[in-house]
């Protein structure tokens, strides 16, 4: 009989990507697999659940699998209680395995039900799938703006160079240590120069919460165009157009990496 695996997806964009690319390798290795995007619109992190609206990708559930969900969030997850219990009843709850590579490929303390709930932000967890999932994660570039499609058109022609800055809830006090002094000041513009020793007439596309400071830290060409006007539910517009361009400058951020 084959085991069970619920696949938790939170946090912003990024993250829900790294997850649901988990749940897609775990599906070739022969598991029955499926994902509940609940936390994501429960927390509200960011967007919410943002996979079904760029991707098309189902994450909806039922009633009583939302209510289960929320139950293991709030007493399991979120306070990491009766996990345990849980395991006496045959579920096993996978919240800390992140960073064990070697664990989840093999998969040898699978149980019959698991919940797996963590961000995975490796590539490790899904090279078996990378060809399923570059085309599950294809952008609709039919839905963007008319001032983001003259900014496609823009990067085709040019040897096109995005730079993703982030800097909003990294400046908040609890994220501030461990990720706003990263990607400083000096990282941006070492990317930036090298960039201008490699490729001929480069043109920067600046990606960015914090367009002042942007202005303020770093030196770059007249050129360079800004796209500020992607908000909201709309953000992962930019995630597409950095896509697209030939070269990226990526911040410490799961919305980069996937872009790049």
């Amino acid at each position: 009989m084959k085991c069970i695996n619920l696949i938790l997806l939170s946090g912003g964009l990024g993250n829900q990507m790294f997850q649901y690319a988990l749940a897609m390798a775990l599906s070739k290795m022969g598991k029955d697999v499926y994902v509940n995007g609940f936390i994501a619109d429960y927390e509200n992190d960011h967007n919410g659940m943002e996979l079904h609206d760029v991707f098309n990708i189902d994450t909806s559930n039922g009633f009583l699998t939302n209510l289960f969900v929320k139950f293991i969030y709030k007493f399991v997850v979120k306070y990491r209680k009766y996990s345990s219990l849980m395991s006496v009843i045959g579920v096993e709850c996978l919240f800390d395995v992140d960073n064990n590579f070697d664990w989840i490929k093999s998969c040898s303390n699978l149980k019959l039900f698991n919940i797996w709930f963590g961000r995975f932000q490796s590539e490790l967890f899904f090279l078996n799938c990378k060809d399923e999932i570059l085309r599950t994660f294809q952008f609709d570039g039919k839905k963007v703006s008319c001032d983001t499609r003259n900014v496609v058109d823009n990067i085709m022609r040019n040897e096109s160079v995005s730079i993703h800055i982030r800097k909003g809830d990294y400046m908040d006090r609890k994220n501030y240590d461990l990720y706003a002094n990263i990607c400083t000041d000096k990282y941006y513009q070492y990317c930036v120069s090298i960039i201008k020793d490699k490729i001929d007439n480069p043109i920067f596309f600046v990606f960015s919460d914090d367009k002042k400071w942007v202005l303020e830290n770093l030196e770059l060409p007249i050129n360079t165009v800004f796209v500020d006007w992607n908000v909201g539910r709309e953000s992962w517009k930019d995630m597409y157009l950095m896509s697209i361009c030939k070269h990226n400058i990526i911040a410490n951020s799961t919305f980069s990496w996937w872009a790049a």
